[in-house]
């Protein structure tokens, strides 16, 4: 039993220890003084530079595959742009690797990886098909959403209107927004909500405007409502808002 382990001991011990770091970048902040992030590194266990190699050009490659579901899905996502490889020198081993070994490599797993299906979209689809169903059931709509110049400063203030499509009183509505600029770039519209507590029958209609601090909005690409409170105390809301 003692030689048993001590041969799995050193079977154990001939493993090398590498340090996987994942350089990403946001797309959202690309400019001027921009700089990708790193990931927490990772370590790695292999018997050789070839092993470690491969193993993380695995996860570089299932990071990349994540990304582009997540982006596909969600219309924004971190993007994974190179990795590093680190032996225990802190020396990048991947320019070590014979290019053929490594391009061989490289196209295997990029053509495994890149055709499996990940359940995000499944997911995201799933989600927006209940938000879907739980818009239909609201009991305000949006009849209208706009940006309006300020009357005492050159920002933009938002208006909206409303109408009651149930059969209650309400007596609280809360609303959300989103917008673009002259571009077609999302625009700085501060926490993009607002609500009101007037009161408002049923097939009666109302509307409002807010000041959101915003200099750069054109168009409101989105309105909708996501709490309806009600005079009997009872409340509407909108999951995943």
């Amino acid at each position: 039993m003692k030689k048993l382990l001590l041969i799995a001991f050193i079977f154990v011990s001939c493993n090398k220890h590498y340090k996987y770091i994942e350089h990403i970048e946001d797309p959202d902040l690309i400019g001027s003084g921009y700089t990708p992030k790193d990931k927490d590194p990772e370590i790695i266990e292999a018997k050789n530079d070839q092993d470690a190699f491969a193993e993380a050009y695995q996860k570089f490659a299932i990071s990349k595959k994540v990304s582009n579901d997540m982006n596909e899905a969600y219309g924004h996502s971190s993007i994974p742009i190179s990795f590093q490889i680190l032996n225990d020198k802190d020396e990048d081993i991947s320019s070590k690797i014979d290019f053929i070994i490594k391009d061989s490599i490289e196209k295997r797993l990029d053509n495994s990886i890149g055709g499996l299906k990940t359940v995000i979209k499944e997911m995201y689809d799933s989600t927006q098909q209940v938000i879907k169903l739980k818009f239909k059931e609201c009991p305000v709509k949006i009849l209208s959403s706009r940006p309006v110049e300020n009357d005492y400063s050159s920002y933009r203030d938002i208006h909206l209107s409303w109408k009651n499509v149930s059969k209650k009183t309400i007596t609280g509505i809360k609303f959300r927004w989103e917008g673009v600029n002259a571009f077609g770039d999302q625009a700085d519209v501060g926490n993009g909500g607002g609500f009101t507590d007037d009161k408002l029958r049923p097939g009666k209609t109302d509307y409002g405007e807010w000041s959101i601090l915003c200099r750069d909005l054109k168009k409101v690409t989105k309105a909708w409502v996501y709490e309806v409170v009600f005079e009997d105390g009872t409340k509407w809301e909108l999951d995943n808002q």
